[in-house]
């Protein structure tokens, strides 16, 4: 009782929010804001500013063009998906207290055999909440390598090391996975275009949307799955679902509390029990 929602008009098409500690942070496709939960006042949203720490234009291989896909942020680590690829907080920068987005000094991260944009980053940290990716540890992240218009898909795995003062060369590391000697390469080829993809850093699964007339499917990745293994999405198991009416597939995500598997699309929801 006396709750209630309120429009904060300064953003459109919001992709994704994050809280980490006292600050809220929101992504469109053009920019990355901070908000101070500790000094907003949602009571009046027309007084709501953020601080933009990444502003699409001005990160590293954009253009005016470019877009913000997916975003990971854990205390003073950032990973961020783009049109362009993946970029991350640069060494000795704080995402948190950066003044700007010249301040969080983005820095482009390489990726073998990369196919453009990054469309989806997953992280698996121990304690299943996706804000501690950079703490206890640190953890395994999936970043989605994937582009329509070409048709292929795969997905690239980083180890993140935990931050323990600041940022540094060796916070993000590439994972060794080999298809040929010597030669890095990504984690899993899937011969097509694919998306969105989930793990519970045990089992993998990745999706397609319709293709004509290809109806929507997603797929478990074969538990023995070797490295590097070329299109090797298809090394696997059907989900026992039936799409033949839908178009699209829009997330998949394990409840932790039950174990059971969700799929959202245009066909609604369904759950595995």
């Amino acid at each position: 009782n006396g709750m209630s929602f309120k429009k904060v008009d300064t953003y459109s098409f919001v992709r994704k929010l994050i809280c980490d500690g006292n600050f809220l942070y929101v992504l469109t496709p053009k920019k990355l804001d901070r908000i101070n939960l500790a000094t907003a006042d949602f009571s009046d949203p027309a007084t709501i500013t953020g601080v933009t720490v990444a502003d699409a234009p001005n990160v590293p291989g954009m253009t005016e063009h470019g877009s913000l896909a997916d975003v990971l942020i854990s205390g003073q680590f950032a990973l961020l998906a783009t049109s362009r690829g993946l970029v991350r907080v640069g060494n000795m920068a704080d995402i948190s207290t950066a003044a700007d987005a010249a301040a969080v000094n983005w820095q482009f991260v390489p990726m073998p055999e990369s196919v453009g944009p990054v469309m989806q980053l997953l992280a698996c940290p121990s304690t299943a909440l996706e804000t501690d990716f950079a703490k206890n540890g640190g953890s395994t992240v999936y970043a989605l390598n994937a582009h329509q218009g070409k048709n292929r898909g795969q997905i690239v795995r980083f180890a993140v090391q935990e931050v323990m003062a600041m940022v540094d060369s060796d916070t993000l590391q590439l994972l060794p996975d080999r298809y040929f000697a010597n030669m890095l390469a990504p984690f899993v080829r899937f011969g097509q275009y694919g998306n969105p993809i989930a793990s519970d850093g045990a089992m993998n699964m990745f999706s397609r949307g319709r293709d004509l007339e290809s109806n929507p499917f997603a797929n478990i990745l074969f538990p023995g799955l070797r490295t590097g293994a070329r299109f090797g999405g298809f090394n696997g198991t059907l989900v026992p679902a039936n799409f033949e009416s839908s178009s699209n597939i829009v997330g998949i995500i394990r409840e932790i509390a039950s174990g059971s598997w969700l799929l959202a699309g245009d066909f609604g929801l369904i759950i595995n029990e």
